[in-house]
């Protein structure tokens, strides 16, 4: 979509694996026969888990895979885990040209172990090696014989995180945000930094960086599943693109397709907010508070901030409707969004606090998006590279397009203008190769997605329920899930169990099995009531609309406090969003 990194090999090269990886997936000009990495014999030749990459002649002989102990979690010293960082060619179609370290993290089983799963990380800009530990602990927990592996992106993490030390500083104007006054001097430091190796940090070399790792890692008899959540379903797509026969079994949630763009982002964001108010409208408790038309109540309240309602709260239009978009993202805590827009409405002293509550929950230092591994910068160059420009959107003046949004969308992140400014100065690669192609692959697959998912939307997701078809291939939706559809698709009203994380269980067992998704139909409805501890976790008050003592309120001072960092830990793997730039509109109605 911009500049030029063609993925393409002869036979020539000295590096095997890539001829290798992609052989069946690259349209190159050599007629040589070249063998896939999934043809027989070309898996266990690798090596074992313990160890590293083989010898000699093997596919996978030139990659070294050394564990050692580290901490699973970043920075605890707690000795639980294994970390190796492999040095993958810079340029996988010219391995000669320099290397790449690339980090990778391990949680292995006690016992016998009986599969190998990958976790990869979203964003883009996420790294699996701080994000997932856990993830990690918690499916090994479910599937004591598993070991659990991740690995970084390149650019974010300890793989080469692409940053700008001066306008990530902690004393820079926007900490370690990067607004759009810094981001000139950021690009002239980072293609200072990298010059055209910025090029090779791509979806496709991180997919083969994959590729490699499982291939130099993998153990005989030992299934390889393959998972990744939002951007990391559309880095998992593209492994299957290099790779399509690797894996025993992928599984997706929070779907991006091979076509995803960001510039439909808002536009699709808030029609799933509208099918979720929709809902609030339908259910007894919600439409008490907020009627039968709750969109409608909605708007009149944004209205309201042009007329000077609620100014003391210090925001405006803009800036909750901002905080909806986040809140929208995730269960449990999005059932509360309807409550924040009863509370705006009445605006009493103690709503005023509520809302602001789950502002700092949400943005404040310390909060759910306050993590330094994210690399803001890999979401731009992912973004302008790959998931910008779109036949769709051929010939719409963008520029308009997002200000008519701006004026229009109750539930949105108004972050296009900023993008679409941004867009004409990025450094960005081409990848035509790959880029807005699909997988061709009999690979077993779970997809699953929320339709009230607001980030990756049901609207974009579907596009994948006719692309893969084939016998153990299956795409779940979940009528009432949002974007964490694993952990959001309660059984029980304690929320303990949810099926699209059974699904995941059973599909790891036996991938090639019949999947029984007879749970789909049982997943509860959402609570618009909610319950009183994460009212207080969030909101800070025992009800989610009312400044009353709810019956059944936490009996323990640490009940709240328990809550907020059991959804802190659940959340804190997605990036904080950039809302320094509207800090000085806080004060405006």
């Amino acid at each position: 979509m911009a500049r030029s990194t063609i993925v393409c090999f002869g036979v020539t090269h000295p590096g095997w694996l890539l001829i290798a990886l992609l052989a069946g997936s690259l349209a190159c000009s050599s007629d040589e026969q070249i063998t896939p990495i999934d043809a027989p014999g070309g898996s266990d030749a690798g090596g074992g888990g313990a160890g590293g990459g083989g010898g000699g002649g093997d596919p996978l002989g030139s990659i070294e895979v050394t564990w050692e102990p580290c901490s699973l979690h970043d920075g605890a010293d707690d000795g639980l885990a294994e970390c190796a960082t492999s040095a993958m060619p810079t340029h996988w179609d010219d391995p000669t040209a320099g290397t790449f370290d690339v980090r990778a993290k391990r949680l292995l089983a006690g016992g016998q172990s009986e599969t190998q799963l990958w976790l990869l990380h979203g964003g883009p800009g996420a790294s699996g090696t701080v994000g997932f530990p856990a993830r990690m602990e918690r499916l090994q927990a479910d599937y004591p014989a598993a070991d659990i592996y991740t690995l970084d992106h390149r650019g974010t993490g300890y793989s080469g995180r692409l940053s700008c030390p001066d306008q990530e500083a902690a004393t820079s104007p926007s900490g370690s945000s990067i607004t759009s006054s810094e981001m000139p001097q950021c690009l002239v430091s980072l293609q200072e930094q990298w010059g055209a190796d910025l090029a090779a940090i791509s979806t496709t070399f991180s997919a083969i960086d994959l590729a490699a790792y499982i291939e130099a890692t993998r153990q005989p008899d030992k299934r390889i599943i393959v998972w990744g959540g939002s951007y990391g379903t559309y880095w998992a797509h593209r492994y299957l693109q290099v790779a399509p026969a690797q894996a025993d079994g992928v599984v997706i949630e929070g779907i991006a397709p091979a076509d995803a763009t960001f510039i439909p982002y808002d536009e699709d964001g808030n029609r799933v907010a509208e099918d979720f108010f929709d809902l609030c409208g339908s259910d007894s408790i919600c439409s008490a508070k907020l009627g039968p038309d709750p969109w409608q109540r909605l708007g009149a309240a944004l209205d309201s901030f042009g007329e000077g309602h609620c100014a003391s709260l210090g925001l405006n239009r803009r800036t909750f409707s901002l905080l909806l978009a986040y809140v929208l993202y995730y269960g449990p805590a999005n059932a509360m969004a309807p409550a924040l827009v009863y509370r705006l409405e009445r605006c009493d002293p103690a709503d005023r606090d509520a809302i602001v509550s789950t502002w700092n929950f949400f943005f404040g230092s310390g909060g759910v998006w306050d993590i330094a591994s994210y690399s803001l910068l890999l979401q731009h160059h992912i973004t302008f590279s790959e998931m910008w420009d779109h036949p769709d959107f051929e010939g719409v003046d963008l520029e308009q397009y997002f200000a008519d949004l701006m004026s229009s969308a109750y539930v949105a992140k108004n972050l296009g203008a900023g993008k679409l400014a941004l867009s004409y100065d990025w450094p960005a690669y081409s990848d035509p190769q790959y880029d807005d192609q699909w997988a061709q692959t009999e690979t077993p697959m779970l997809m699953l997605q929320g339709a009230l998912d607001p980030a990756t939307t049901i609207y974009q997701a579907q596009k994948l329920q006719s692309r893969f078809t084939a016998p153990n291939q299956y795409f779940v939706v979940f009528d009432q899930a949002p974007h964490n559809v694993s952990s959001a698709t309660p059984l029980t009203s304690d929320w303990d169990d949810h099926c699209a994380h059974n699904l995941f269980l059973a599909f790891m067992l036996d991938p090639s099995g019949a999947l029984d998704l007879s749970c789909v139909d049982q997943v509860l409805p959402l609570d618009f009531a909610g319950d009183a501890s994460l009212s207080e976790a969030v909101l800070g008050t025992t009800d989610f609309y009312e400044n009353t003592v709810q019956n059944g309120a936490p009996s323990k001072a640490s009940a709240a406090s328990e809550r907020r960092t059991e959804l802190r830990r659940m959340l804190a793997s997605w990036p904080r969003p950039q809302v320094a730039g509207l800090v000085g509109e806080l004060g405006k109605p």
